[in-house]
């Protein structure tokens, strides 16, 4: 019988299987409870079943079975003896269970995952490795690297299927895109099993599309979007493979392109926002398109029909030796350009400006940085000495206010930590800010000032940050700083003062006061900082 005839029995054969078996897996659902409940992030308004995932194991079987009563049965024995298809089914069927019990009980994201890397590595000892990556130089074998590599790629994709699952029919889209990218690079490389197993589970999820077509009447479920996930991240792999043995790492990357890309995107903005990263959230691509109008229809048409183009370009990036990989990148590119215009997130624009802020002015603020980092080395070294004292202290705050370009940096006290400390007084009010903050403490309080002689810009805005300065249940006092923003001239950062100088500072306060309530022997003999010149306003 011709391959032809045989593949289109595999899809048809999983279609006709899932269709058949999905009626059934909804009544079982309802009847066992296995349903999704409205509410939180979920689309839906009334329970509805999942475990769908049943219906398309039994189309991924069905096919296959189809496709091996045509063939007959000595290549059925033989697909059966062949290892990676054997070595394959044992590890999905591990994902499939692990995705159903997830359904039905509900397992914590740390424990899936450990079953998932489990089922990886059993599949990588089956042969789905990535041990080397075709180059235009030649391969690059990937030596002890292989296994992290393929098995990040593995679970990766896995989850990557069971992100994009948030909206009725865009599993079952997209994975079909997928699979069909998967058989047709199979069919080029003279594969006829896989590519008929791969048109099976293809045909699995076109049965069950129409009923979980909005409203859905079940949904896939991890135990559908993971064995998917997995699925395409194996035999993606497989039909990549080059007569060498080097995997075309470009087209498994573009069948799986809109999944990856959905995961990363998902992954930045929790990052940015500060969200836990395993936290669900109605900020997916889905998501994003529903709220901008386009319909649950055309938000699957659209997304199915990036995904299949994605895996036509990665066939034509096989069948094109010379420039294809190129070709498919500049075209990934130009869609992923236009679709990151057209969702407008929020997070990636802060990203893209602080990266685009970077690359323009790379070292503009890093010598004030420095300048702080080496006052606050200083202070470092003063709190490993015997007998510390204050002065080589407020020598370093001197230096750093001019060289980081702060206006002032006042320390403040508590009538507690004046007693304690018992510093030398240094007030000098060098600029207008500083003899301002000076009459506004002129009551007490203040012990150190240190300015810059640089007036500061009267149109620019005023920022002042105060920190504390712990001392057991209470605090010794406040060290601030104040400069005039200017957003062409960056000065440290918050984050850059509390590791390099605040966060040093208050340990050897901290131990100069527990040594005085202690009663040990006092400072070393007063090192009065270098004075100003007599011109400049200092208090007496």
């Amino acid at each position: 019988m011709s391959t032809s005839l045989l593949l289109l029995a595999a899809l048809l054969g999983g279609a006709l299987c899932s269709a058949i078996s999905t009626p059934l897996v909804i009544r079982l659902a309802h009847r066992l409870g296995w349903l999704a409940q409205p509410g939180g992030r979920h689309l839906h308004e009334s329970p509805i079943p999942r475990a769908g995932g049943v219906a398309i194991f039994s189309g991924l079987l069905g096919g296959a079975l189809c496709f091996a009563a045509l063939e007959g049965p000595e290549a059925l024995e033989l697909a059966l003896l062949a290892p990676e298809l054997r070595g394959f089914f044992a590890p999905c069927l591990l994902v499939f269970l692990v995705g159903l019990l997830d359904d039905i009980r509900g397992l914590s994201p740390t424990a899936r995952l450990l079953v998932e890397a489990i089922a990886a590595t059993a599949v990588i000892g089956a042969g789905y490795v990535i041990d080397a990556v075709a180059t235009p130089w030649g391969p690059l074998v990937l030596g002890p690297l292989a296994l992290p590599v393929t098995l990040l790629w593995l679970v990766g994709v896995t989850n990557a299927f069971n992100l994009i699952d948030g909206v009725d029919g865009l599993l079952a889209s997209v994975g079909a895109a997928a699979l069909i990218g998967c058989a047709v690079l199979g069919l080029h490389q003279q594969m006829v099993g896989t590519p008929a197993l791969a048109l099976a589970l293809a045909g699995g999820l076109l049965g069950f599309l129409p009923y979980n077509w909005r409203p859905a009447k079940i949904f896939p479920g991890d135990s559908g979007s993971l064995v998917v996930g997995f699925t395409v991240a194996a035999w993606s792999l497989k039909v990549s493979r080059n007569p060498n043995h080097a995997i075309a790492l470009h087209a498994p990357l573009m069948i799986c392109a809109l999944p990856i890309c959905e995961t990363l995107l998902t992954l930045a903005r929790r990052y940015v926002s500060g969200k836990p990263f395993f936290e669900g959230d109605q900020s997916h691509i889905h998501h994003v398109l529903l709220k901008k109008g386009l319909g649950v229809g055309r938000t699957v048409a659209l997304l199915g029909g990036v995904s299949l183009s994605f895996s036509a370009a990665a066939f034509v990036s096989r069948i094109w030796r010379v420039g294809g990989a190129l070709a498919s990148f500049v075209f990934f590119v130009a869609i992923a350009g236009l679709g990151l215009r057209y969702l407008r997130y929020m997070e990636l624009s802060l990203l893209g400006d602080r990266f685009l802020q970077a690359l323009r002015k790379p070292r503009r603020g890093l010598p004030r940085v420095l300048a702080v980092a080496r006052a606050g080395n200083r202070v470092r070294e003063e709190s490993g000495e015997v007998d510390l004292a204050l002065d080589p202290i407020a020598i370093a705050l001197r230096e750093a206010v001019v060289e980081a370009g702060f206006d002032f940096v006042a320390l403040l006290l508590t009538p507690r930590g004046d007693a304690l400390l018992s510093p030398p007084r240094h007030l000098e009010a060098r600029n207008s800010v500083a003899e301002r903050f000076r009459e506004e403490h002129a009551e007490g309080g203040l012990v150190w000032l240190f300015s810059s002689p640089k007036q500061p810009d009267p149109t620019q805005p005023e920022v002042r940050l105060r920190f504390p300065l712990p001392h057991g249940s209470g605090r010794l006092g406040v060290l601030v700083f104040q400069h005039s923003h200017d957003a062409d001239s960056p000065l440290p950062s918050l984050l850059d003062l509390h590791r390099y100088l605040i966060g040093p500072l208050s340990v050897t306060l901290e131990q100069i006061a527990a040594r005085k309530e202690a009663g040990q022997p006092g400072e070393r003999p007063s090192q009065q900082p270098s004075q100003p010149p007599a011109s400049e306003p200092s208090a007496p």
